[in-house]
């Protein structure tokens, strides 16, 4: 079950980034956005927690209590988890 997690989160994350380059977005700084309702996963052994993760482009500025900018797209994650930085999601846990 953890595994079907981390790899959806995987796939939403290249989603999500795809949907960035493909788009121009409606802000001051048209490669910002903001994902917001995920639950953060770090590979650094902290805890779980939840919170969002804001985009500059391709790369991950800021992680955890964020609020939207002015005019900055927002996305919904529905609580999926999200593991930004951390996407080696190779695993012997069967």
């Amino acid at each position: 079950m953890r595994i079907t997690r981390y790899v959806l989160a995987a796939v939403f994350l290249v989603a999500m980034l795809s949907a960035c380059e493909r788009e121009p977005l409606p802000s001051a700084d048209p490669a910002s956005r903001l994902i917001t309702n995920v639950i953060i996963i770090d590979g650094t052994g902290a805890g779980r927690r939840e919170g969002a993760v804001r985009f500059l482009g391709a790369e991950i500025i800021d992680v955890g209590d964020l609020e939207a900018r002015p005019g900055e797209p927002v996305s919904n994650g529905g609580g999926l988890v999200l593991a930004p930085g951390f996407i080696d999601t190779h695993s012997h846990a069967d």
